[in-house]
């Protein structure tokens, strides 16, 4: 019998009212694993942070696990991807120490094949959500302000609405304290189908949008997730609108890494060990300037012209 392996399909758009696209997302089928990222702070503020975080967190399964590693009385799998995200925040700070207001929320999921666990973790207001046998499930809760005046008995008025919708009580990127994965273990079955989204894609949707969708496309993922893109824009979102859907499979056919972003290639702003960089002086000079932020942004994505669709 085949190995459970993740099929995956992603799409990202920067939406009708935002001029920069601050989500990012990677599906790595070595590592069976999808991540999303919603960056924070406004302009290309949120650019590297989201960027830093995608390619932290898959940076851990890319080395590997350290010499004399023990994950303890924990799932193998489940301390992988918390020491993940954990790397993540960190690499984040360091964004955040050259340029404030910066941070980053985070979903991901993996699979680990051997075990057939699926393991997901998130930290602020990214979701994930199951489709199983027809039926929609919430995996995770948001890590919101709004959540917890509801987990306290405490129905949030509409101005509370307004006003509070979009803070978050824990993040990427700040200090380590609000920035704890919380992690989701199951069993993997095949069959099943994972979306991971921003919150600029769900807060436009009700679950019978998603359910309308799947229960008529959810074998062919890219249609799914096109159509539920193109249903947020169109219920008014105005927020960067990203998914990722992954199903469990056991079909042998060959898959490819996608994603929004190229590796991190500024070694001041993602350097990975030693002192926090400083940024450049042109870059202290200009920062506060239109035209330093546009050529800030160019330097930062690299080839990434696609951020701005």
């Amino acid at each position: 019998m085949e190995r459970l392996r993740l099929r995956a399909a992603g799409r990202s758009e920067r939406g009708p009212v935002r001029s920069w696209n601050e989500d990012d997302y990677r599906f790595s089928a070595e590592h069976e694993l999808v991540v999303l990222c919603d960056g924070m702070g406004g302009n290309c503020g949120g650019v590297p942070a989201s960027k830093t975080a995608v390619w932290a967190t898959l940076e851990r399964f890319q080395v590997g696990d350290p010499p004399g590693w023990d994950p303890g009385d924990e799932d193998p799998a489940a301390t992988r991807l918390r020491e993940a995200i954990e790397r993540a925040d960190q690499r984040v700070q360091r964004v955040n120490a050259v340029l404030p207001a910066n941070g980053a929320t985070i979903a991901a999921l993996h699979l680990d094949s051997a075990r057939e666990r699926v393991t997901v973790a998130h930290v602020g207001d990214c979701r994930v959500v199951r489709w199983r046998d027809g039926q929609l499930a919430r995996v995770t809760e948001d890590h919101s302000l709004i959540r917890a005046l509801r987990a306290a008995g405490r129905a949030p008025t509409p101005a509370q609405l307004q006003a509070y919708g979009n803070i978050v009580t824990r993040a990427l990127g700040f200090d380590e304290r609000f920035a704890a994965a919380e992690l989701h273990g199951a069993a993997a079955v095949e069959g099943d189908m994972y979306l991971l989204t921003t919150d600029g894609l769900h807060d436009a949707l009700a679950d019978e949008d998603f359910e309308s969708i799947l229960r008529r496309h959810a074998r062919d993922l890219q249609r799914c997730v096109d159509l539920l893109i193109a249903r947020s824009l169109a219920r008014g979102s105005d927020d960067n609108a990203t998914i990722c859907a992954v199903e469990l499979t056991r079909d042998p056919a060959p898959r490819r890494d996608h994603g929004r972003s190229s590796p991190p290639t500024l070694p001041w702003l993602y350097s990975p060990d030693g002192p926090a960089p400083e940024a450049p002086e042109r870059w202290r000079r200009r920062a506060d300037t239109a035209e330093g932020w546009s050529e800030f942004y160019r330097l930062v994505v690299g080839d990434d012209d696609d951020r701005q669709r």
